[in-house]
């Protein structure tokens, strides 16, 4: 705590130094006289004034006034003592703006005590100035407004005493706005106060043309990530500010990338008033002229894509994981050739043995070495489990807070191989090369069968020869990885406000909320440009949630999420209301009723659209009584793939 200590007789200033000193104050700033109390003012920032009332060239009492009437620092907290300590000369110096008085001669005690009630006293109104100015943000107001970021916003948060030099600096940005405001019939500008990342973003988002300025102090938990956020969905009027307490409160390379992008940091401590009027004004805060145009389709691409790979590695793909893609694909490939890939990515070839080992298959003897493996699995085996190690490997380095790569994992294999059950050929008319082992591997009951038969959905998909249902099904969601791994902080939030809507809307739209609109769809095409998944991959990672009608593998995704997230949803603990309608729907089969449906409530089409429904003339609670039909089906596969990675 900085104290200015304005006294003219030396001896004086001596002794209450020493009382200051004595008290823990060592910080104090001395002056003699008034006018050298307000060059110290405007050298350096001050938390409290200790004046004497009767001093030569500048008085306390015009001291005092000065202090009030100037933006900067209008609110310090400020302690008169006088040898005059008549009612009138009390009078005086409260009229003129003191906060309290203090008459000579006087102990430690009593100074300490006077200085506690000033500084009382400002605070608490200094509180409730910066509480009831903010903006109440109507719908018919049309003022620009500045976001404020911080973590404390209420009354009892900002009165406790480690909270000071925030305090002062919000003070200034209220100042600095009523000063804007000053002398105008009309509101020029006004600002808000929000602790929540979200609520920022949907400020912006919400009101485009309205916020001029974000300024996100770096105590709010998720500041750099809103800033990154809100830096690549920027609108064309919008300036990002971070404030900082101190000069290295970011990491260098990191204050380096935010530059990069545009995010003007500042130091809190040299925030006063008047700096703050004059930055406001150069980024059109006072002025509602000025037209704000979002980014289009591509600036936001190349932001993203900018910030992910300068902020860090993205996760790095296997290998093999390309290898035997290609090979997937090419229907002349032999079985040496995928015995020649999966020997060189050892823990494959582990895999692939262990796999072959399974009861499942029933192969008589031991199995020992990867050509018998893969000659026993057949193709489609050996590339589920290739592909479905090769991406869990790659998530390994993901360690946000309560992103479970486990649980992420195992919904997207859990999607997988639900797309390849609703896009397979069921007769055998259609069948390719290997289509009739993946049909034996797939182990269907009759009751399975039948359910998949009737429902009829593989020959609605249409897809392309290049169309790959289970890499489509295990790549959808890596968007999610890329989030969690290079926007710490944004995966907790969300999940938070998840269970605060009780899972009623989907992951993605809340990471829109959050993001401004760069949800993990957007965000998955960096790392499928990154990892060269091809076209249809791409395309599928950034449509499943709302497919382009010439994509057939993202609207089979789509389906296949809605269904698979039902048995295993992500995060795993999610209460999604179709994990709810497939449970009853299982519980009341496995007790004998088989005229069960499900029974589907409004507002269902935010998981999956009715367009999807109309093209595949399914509606969603067809699509939950198949799932109950092959819930089987789907955990035989994702506990055999689970099994041998």
């Amino acid at each position: 705590m900085i104290l200015l200590l304005v006294e003219d007789q030396p001896s004086m200033r001596k002794v209450v130094a020493s009382m200051l000193a004595k008290m823990g104050f060592t910080d104090v700033v001395q002056a003699s006289d008034g006018e050298e109390a307000l060059e110290a003012l405007r050298m350096r920032h001050v938390d409290l004034v200790l004046t004497d009332w009767i001093m030569p060239n500048l008085d306390g009492g015009d001291l005092i006034r000065q202090i009030r009437d100037t933006p900067s620092y209008e609110d310090l907290p400020v302690v008169v003592f006088s040898a005059l300590s008549e009612p009138e000369n009390v009078r005086a110096a409260q009229d003129a703006g003191c906060d309290a008085f203090l008459s000579k001669p006087f102990s430690r005690e009593q100074l300490q005590q006077k200085m506690g009630e000033a500084l009382a006293r400002r605070t608490t109104s200094q509180i409730q100035q910066i509480i009831l100015q903010a903006d109440p943000v109507r719908s018919s107001d049309e003022h620009p407004l500045v976001v404020i970021g911080v973590k404390e916003i209420t009354a009892v948060q900002l009165a406790r005493k480690d909270q000071r030099g925030h305090l002062r600096y919000l003070g200034s940005m209220c100042s600095a706005v009523m000063a804007i405001n000053g002398g105008s019939d009309t509101t020029l500008a006004g600002y808000t106060l929000d602790s929540d990342g979200n609520m920022i973003a949907k400020r912006v988002r919400g009101l485009t043309q309205r916020v001029r300025a974000t300024m996100l102090s770096n105590r709010l938990p998720t500041a750099v990530t809103t800033a990154r956020l809100l830096s690549i969905n920027r609108p064309s009027a919008l300036t990002i500010f971070l404030i900082i307490d101190e000069v290295y409160g970011v990491e260098p390379a990191m204050r380096r990338n935010l530059e990069r992008m545009g995010v003007v940091i500042l130091e809190q401590h040299r925030l006063d008033a008047e700096t703050l009027i004059k930055l406001l004004r150069e980024h059109g805060v006072d002025s509602s002229e000025v037209s704000s145009v979002l980014p289009t389709p591509e600036e936001l691409q190349q932001r993203l894509d900018e910030d992910v790979k300068a902020t860090g590695e993205l996760p790095v793909l296997a290998h093999v994981f390309q290898k035997i893609t290609l090979l997937d694909r090419d229907p002349d490939s032999n079985m040496q050739d995928w015995v020649d890939v999966i020997k060189t990515d050892p823990l494959s070839s582990a895999q692939v043995i262990k796999r072959s080992r399974s009861p499942a298959f029933g192969f008589q003897g031991e199995v020992n070495d990867v050509d018998r493996a893969v000659v026993l699995l057949g193709k489609n085996e050996v590339k589920q489990i290739v592909i479905s190690g090769a991406v869990k490997r790659s998530m390994e380095r993901v360690t946000e807070k309560g992103f479970s790569i486990d649980d992420y994992w195992i919904h997207s294999v859990a999607v997988a191989v639900t797309a390849q059950l609703l896009s397979f050929p069921l007769e055998e008319s259609a069948w390719k090369p290997g289509d009739k082992k993946t049909y034996e591997d797939m182990a269907l009951e009759e009751d399975e069968l039948h359910a998949l038969t009737e429902a009829g959905l593989w020959q609605r998909f249409e897809l392309r020869d290049d169309d790959d249902a289970f890499v489509g099904g295990i790549m959808h969601d890596v968007g999610k990885v890329v989030l969690a791994h290079s926007y710490p902080g944004l995966f907790p939030s969300v999940i938070e406000e998840m269970e605060k809507i009780q899972w009623q809307k989907p992951m993605s739209a809340i990471e829109t909320d959050f993001t401004g609109g760069s949800d993990h769809t957007v965000v998955g095409s960096t790392l499928a440009s990154e990892w060269d998944l091809g076209q249809s991959t791409t395309a599928c990672i950034m449509q499943h949630h709302a497919p382009h009608p010439n994509s057939a593998l993202a609207r089979l995704i789509a389906v296949a999420n809605f269904v698979a997230s039902a048995l295993y949803p992500f995060p795993a603990q999610a209460k999604y209301p179709h994990v709810k309608i497939l449970g009853d729907l299982n519980h009341a089969r496995k007790q004998g009723d088989e005229e069960a449906h499900a029974d589907m409530p409004e507002g269902m089409s935010i998981f999956l659209s009715d367009a999807i429904s109309d093209e595949l003339k399914t509606s969603r609670g067809e699509l939950m009584d198949l799932a109950s039909r092959i819930t089987t089906a789907i955990h035989r596969q994702v506990q055999g793939i689970q099994n041998s990675v």
